[in-house]
């Protein structure tokens, strides 16, 4: 469960960075405005961190939190000469760098911060062996999909891509090179795609391109180009590597992601059945609007990715 903390910087993240940035600075114009104040009783000096701190950490710019912190020891300055103790200004101007020193070094500790944080995010929803995103990423991802072409009636196309005999290649030619195998179809996969598709490994030898926004035509030839990359793979041992291909458009939004996956994953076993090394095809009109339970998604999906099923040759 998320905290409100966490639901807090969600939220304030979708903000656009100059927007995070007026309201940084207008805190700390609201804060010098306070510090001016004849007997105010609050320490607002101190306070200006909690801006400039907000700022450097919701905004990817560092430009962003630096020019909080350069507004902030400016205002510092300000206080200490026009409020009610009036320092002296070399004084005063002393104090304020000494303010921005700390600011910048804060700021770049929150960056070190972030970038750690990032990396284990996606380190997180990646598969470890194939570079792909993992299940969890994927039905994430999906789920977000699904509800943008339900709100923008928008097509949406899913592969689903089963390696054929994988578990044949395992036994004859060992583990590492089924690993191999995996890894080098998962990169001529990623090869092929769209910065906005998304490559995942659901488990096991299955996988999944999901096409935002794509048409029949279009994703016939995205995965057409992935099979003919594929179609170059061998095993160690020289057998040629193939894979069962089943690939969905919706033209009507899908009422749901189990129903995206079940119709994708329903003509990759029809392609299976039909003798393998194939692309079974179909556009579908979706059921957006009506309920469908879990029950037809495939269990490599369910409660959020946890288990695969194992390889169907």
């Amino acid at each position: 469960m998320a905290t409100p903390f966490a639901s807090l910087d969600t939220r304030l993240r979708r903000l656009p960075e100059p927007a995070l940035l007026a309201i940084g600075l207008a805190v700390i114009a609201v804060l010098t405005a306070i510090g001016t104040t004849p007997d105010h009783g609050v320490p607002v000096d101190d306070i200006f961190v909690i801006p400039v701190v907000g700022v450097g950490w919701l905004t990817h710019s560092r430009g962003y939190g630096y020019v909080a912190a350069l507004v902030a020891a400016v205002a510092s300055v300000w206080m200490a000469v026009a409020g009610p103790s009036a320092a002296p200004l070399g004084q005063a101007v002393i104090a304020g760098v000494a303010r921005l020193v700390l600011y910048a070094i804060v700021l770049s500790l929150l960056t070190a911060m972030r970038r750690m944080q990032l990396a284990h995010q996606a380190e997180a929803r990646t598969d470890s062996l194939t570079g792909a995103a993992n299940a969890r990423a994927f039905r994430d991802l999906a789920l977000a999909e699904v509800e943008r072409s339900q709100r923008y009636q928008h097509e949406l196309s899913l592969a689903y891509v089963d390696i054929d005999d994988f578990k044949s290649i395992n036994d004859r030619s060992g583990h590492a090179d089924g690993d191999r195998v995996l890894q080098e179809a998962s990169r001529a996969m990623r090869s092929v795609v769209r910065s906005v598709d998304t490559v995942a490994r659901l488990g096991g030898d299955e996988f999944a391109i999901l096409m935002p926004e794509t048409g029949p035509s279009e994703a016939r030839a995205l995965v057409e180009r992935f099979r003919h990359d594929v179609s170059g793979l061998s095993t160690k041992l020289g057998r040629p590597v193939a894979c069962s291909i089943g690939l969905v458009t919706f033209t009507r939004p899908p009422g749901s992601l189990e129903e995206l996956v079940a119709a994708a994953d329903e003509l990759m076993y029809a392609a299976k059945q039909h003798g393998k090394d194939r692309m079974a095809q179909a556009e579908r009109t979706g059921s957006y609007g009506s309920a469908n339970g879990e029950s037809d998604l495939p269990r490599s999906l369910r409660n959020g990715g946890r288990g695969h099923r194992g390889a169907r040759d």
